[in-house]
């Protein structure tokens, strides 16, 4: 629990997230549910921010005409956590608590990315022509009720938006080394809060999630390490593509590519080594925009296969695994 005293002398609380090692940015979030289900929704939308490496400070602010939390108190807990944590830079407001969050982004020098969540638009438009910070504006205008059904994915969404807008992080790994970014090569896999299986994921400055969907007994808080593996032959492809069609000078306006993986059984691959029980399948469909030639479409089916990821699936991998 965090606790503080407001600006009515009346003790407040919320509840402060911290992510695992020294939090990236700290997140101030103002909520308004006024339910049963407000401490699930929070911690969800909670933990969106903490797999990438976050803090979050949680308050309900609840109805719109009740006394306990208002833009003061807003005020008031942002220099709490100035002292405590560090200032937060990032606003965000749920429901009726967005416009509060709109109203005090100014008194928070150190914000640079505000968000609202599903926020009534009465009174808005004064608060966003002055606004300093930068601006996401999250609604889906077939909700009846406000509401977070999926509070963990509406974080990661505003987290990843705002992470453009965070001043470069200072030291090993900001990228400011002539040499390169130092530890980008290595990446680091360790568990999140997100148990049983959610892990995070550590490359250099950028965090990852991964995780088990539901149905496996995971919480579905990121794509599944065979996910992982398909963005990552999906990427280089796509990038491999780009290079060379940059490099020819051809009109290629985007690649798509659409990847796909399941375990075949061995005796239905017919250009396959292996004749026995299964190996895993990984279909790829390329898509490409713009007004290319016939022969100029399969060179660049051609080049999809030289990518280096395809390259190294394609050859020996030895791991070694030890204990550190």
């Amino acid at each position: 629990m965090f606790a503080f005293t407001g600006a009515r002398g009346d003790r407040l609380a919320g509840w402060l997230d911290l992510p695992d090692g020294e939090p990236r940015a700290v997140v101030l979030v103002a909520h308004c549910f006024g339910d049963g289900d407000a401490g699930t929704a929070a911690a969800q939308f909670a933990r969106g921010f903490t797999e990438l490496g976050m803090a979050v400070l949680s308050l309900d602010r609840g109805p719109a005409d009740a006394p306990r939390l208002g833009g003061d108190d807003l005020v008031i807990a942002a220099g709490e956590l100035r002292s405590a944590v560090a200032a937060p830079s990032i606003l965000v407001g749920h429901s009726l608590a967005g416009a509060a969050i709109l109203a005090i982004a100014d008194r928070v020098p150190e914000a640079r990315a505000v968000a609202t969540v599903g926020a009534p638009a009465d009174g808005a438009r004064e608060r966003i022509a002055s606004l300093r910070p930068a601006l996401l504006v999250m609604h889906a205008p077939d909700d009846q009720v406000v509401g977070i059904d999926d509070a963990a994915w509406a974080a990661g969404v505003i987290a990843a938006w705002a992470a453009r807008y965070l001043p470069a992080p200072e030291g090993p790994g900001s990228g400011t080394s002539p040499a390169g970014a130092a530890g980008r090569d290595v990446v680091v896999v360790t568990e999140s809060r997100a148990r049983p299986y959610g892990q995070r994921i550590t490359i250099g400055d950028h965090v990852l999630a991964a995780d088990e969907p539901a149905a496996v007994g995971g919480t579905d808080s990121g794509p599944t390490p065979y996910e992982l593996l398909l963005a990552s032959l999906g990427a280089c492809t796509a990038i491999t593509v780009r290079m060379y069609a940059n490099r020819k000078g051809w009109p290629l306006r985007n690649v798509t590519v659409q990847l796909r993986h399941a375990r075949i059984h061995a005796k239905d691959c017919a250009d396959c080594d292996t004749k026995f029980g299964q190996l895993d399948h990984i279909e790829r469909e390329l898509q490409f925009d713009g007004e290319l030639t016939g022969e100029q479409r399969a060179r660049l089916l051609e080049m999809a296969e030289r990518c280096p990821v395809h390259r190294t699936l394609h050859s020996e991998v030895r791991v070694s695994t030890s204990e550190n």
